[in-house]
């Protein structure tokens, strides 16, 4: 089977001929969520929206699979946003079907998480597989975030969206969940107060950090984890793992923060004239940790 999509050169009568629905659906879940990097990507909404436009010929299962892979903040603007979704009630309603049952969670995990945080197997810790966060303790976090925001009483119908669905689902399946997985060292309960640690970074020194020094292996290997933690403290980068040092949206971040932070960052990076840019912007002192070409 394959899929026709119509596109802008429509005048013309012309399509676009797409592969079959599988190889479809594994492309765009590799390159949305990235799992050979471990890394959550997210196109700009002026990409997806269009895409949405032109799958409404596909049954709506395989519109949702597809647009499972994309970060919760895109659902969130597409289920409020009413300047950008004309479906937007249609969306909220299976979205909020997709969480209470669990679908959504589900889909989004990786199968080595999945088979942990299921039950399925209580050998194995998260530190073991060396694959940062799982996807699951992001989500619940973030619900939980979304039913607490006081900036989203503003917008009524957001706020009690998300606290309805807070009360009467995911708290539930939240309990059920640390249930499963009591046998763990970091539970979804470690995932929420590594989050409440953040905001200490710029005052406490992280070797007196307790949490981080137990827990760091897991979230330091975690991308969106990594990119939090360097939002808060440039100096952070430091200490992450090699891998994120040569990331030039992590080192971006960080030099934004602490422009000294650019001795952390890959030989390459500091050869990189946007990084050290933006590093000498925020600190002049960073010159002396670039290239001699740049001082």
């Amino acid at each position: 089977m394959s899929l026709r999509l119509e596109t802008e050169s429509d005048a013309s009568n012309s399509v676009t001929t797409m592969p079959p629905l599988s190889s479809l659906i594994q492309s765009l879940k590799t390159f949305f969520r990235n799992e050979k990097n471990s890394k959550s990507t997210s196109l700009p909404h002026s990409q997806i929206f269009p895409i949405l436009s032109n799958c409404t010929s596909l049954p709506n299962e395989t519109i949702f699979l597809i647009f499972t892979f994309l970060e919760l903040s895109f659902w969130d603007s597409l289920m409020f946003d009413d300047y950008s979704c004309p479906q937007a009630k249609f969306m909220r309603e299976s979205f909020e079907n997709m969480m209470r049952t669990g679908w959504f969670c589900r889909e989004r995990e990786l199968t080595a998480f999945a088979r942990i945080l299921n039950g399925e197997d209580k050998h194995t810790q998260l530190e073991d597989l060396s694959m940062g966060i799982p996807i699951t303790y992001h989500d619940f976090h973030d619900m939980k975030l979304n039913s607490q925001d006081e900036e989203k009483r503003e917008n009524p119908k957001r706020w009690k969206f998300y606290k309805d669905l807070w009360d009467n689902a995911i708290s539930t399946q939240i309990a059920a969940l640390e249930e499963r997985t009591k046998h763990l060292n970091f539970s979804f309960s470690s995932h929420c107060l590594v989050y409440r640690h953040i905001p200490l970074l710029s005052s406490v020194a992280f070797d007196r950090n307790i949490h981080f020094r137990k827990f760091g292996g897991i979230y330091t290997s975690d991308f969106r984890m990594a990119h939090t933690l360097v939002l808060a403290n440039g100096e952070v980068l430091r200490i992450l793992p090699e891998k994120w040092q040569s990331n030039k949206e992590i080192v971006l971040l960080a030099v934004a923060r602490n422009g000294e932070s650019l001795q952390y960052a890959s030989p390459n990076l500091r050869e990189d004239r946007e990084v050290v840019r933006m590093a000498v912007l925020q600190s002049v002192h960073a010159l002396e940790f670039a290239p001699r070409e740049f001082r």
